[in-house]
């Protein structure tokens, strides 16, 4: 009787067993048949990036194929700009871009879910506004109620793997300052609530690249605990920061060195740092006092940490 009965459970699951593989190849084999019918649906695709978005998305040419189980889309030529202008003023290019579907979590979520997101070769130029907020050209930002923290790291969180290769990046200050990155590349992985972010910066000239890491979780900005690190080459960093605000009442005039820093953050607020710069010069000015303090090679190794049981910090310096 008890033997029976195991025998049927085992058949049972050989029986699901050999019917989902069915599935699966059936899945499988209308995908990939499919697929190459993908650029008829291009304009389906242009209207649900711009949806996502909030701007105007226009697709040179597509394609689809396969990888694994998950359908892909290589978009070629796309633009990206303000609803309200023309394509032929501010705008991204993006010459480009693979989408990866996420066949299995589409299905458990009932909506689209990307697995990864690779943008290759992009050109990305962000610009300061009157008001000294950073903004990326071509992408339209109502002033009245612009995209806070939280809403930045919930569209970052919308796919499990980002990367950017061979990136080439432009700051430009509201003073018409300009300062470029080319060999650049960046790596933000989603998993759960868990956030990795890795972005090489390479200067023209530089013997090496600023580096700056990140391991986060937390869903909100006032959520966030994790650590932070940044390394920055020696070189001239003066044109890129001058003006900076440290404070309400100075500034950054100039700033020329290298180091490396550490941080960690808790529920959202700094709870350490520590590293060691080599400093060749370093100039902050009081613009309402006209005065300006200039420091020339300064070398140290430091320790900030915030008290728990106070309202206040504790530092340590070493071979100052």
């Amino acid at each position: 009787m008890i033997l029976t009965a195991i025998k049927k459970t085992i058949s049972l699951f050989i029986t699901l067993a050999l019917v989902l593989l069915m599935l699966v190849a059936v899945y499988v084999s209308v995908g990939r048949q499919l697929l190459p019918f993908a650029a008829q649906y291009r304009e389906d695709v242009e209207a649900s990036l711009s949806a996502s978005l909030g701007q105007q998305v226009q697709i040179g040419a597509m394609e689809g194929s396969w990888r694994r189980f998950n359908p892909m889309l290589s978009l070629q030529q796309v633009l990206i700009f303000p609803a309200v202008s023309a394509p032929s003023e501010q705008l991204v290019q993006l010459d480009n871009i693979t989408l990866e579907l996420d066949a299995l979590g589409s299905l458990l979520q009932r909506r689209l879910v990307l697995r990864a997101v690779d943008i290759r070769n992009p050109e990305l130029t962000l610009h300061e506004d009157a008001n000294g907020r950073w903004q990326l050209s071509g992408f339209a930002v109502n002033p009245e109620t612009p995209m806070n923290p939280d809403q930045m790291l919930a569209l970052a969180s919308r796919v499990s793997l980002l990367s950017l290769s061979d990136l080439r990046l432009t700051l430009l200050r509201q003073d018409g300052r300009r300062s470029s990155f080319e060999r650049s590349d960046l790596r933000l992985q989603n998993q759960d609530a868990q956030r990795f972010l890795h972005l090489t910066l390479t200067q023209p000239g530089a013997t090496a690249p600023l580096v700056f890491a990140a391991e986060l979780s937390g869903g909100t900005m006032a959520e966030l605990d994790g650590t932070l690190y940044a390394s920055l080459p020696q070189t001239d960093y003066s044109e890129m920061l001058e003006g900076l605000a440290l404070g309400e009442s100075l500034q950054l005039r100039s700033l020329a060195g290298g180091g490396e820093v550490w941080a960690t953050l808790q529920a959202g607020r700094l709870g350490s740092l520590q590293g060691s710069v080599a400093l060749q010069r370093v100039g902050v000015a009081r613009p309402a006092e006209g005065s300006e303090v200039l420091l020339d090679e300064a070398r140290a190794g430091f320790f900030l940490r915030r008290l728990e049981h106070a309202a206040g910090w504790e530092f340590w310096a070493r071979d100052l």
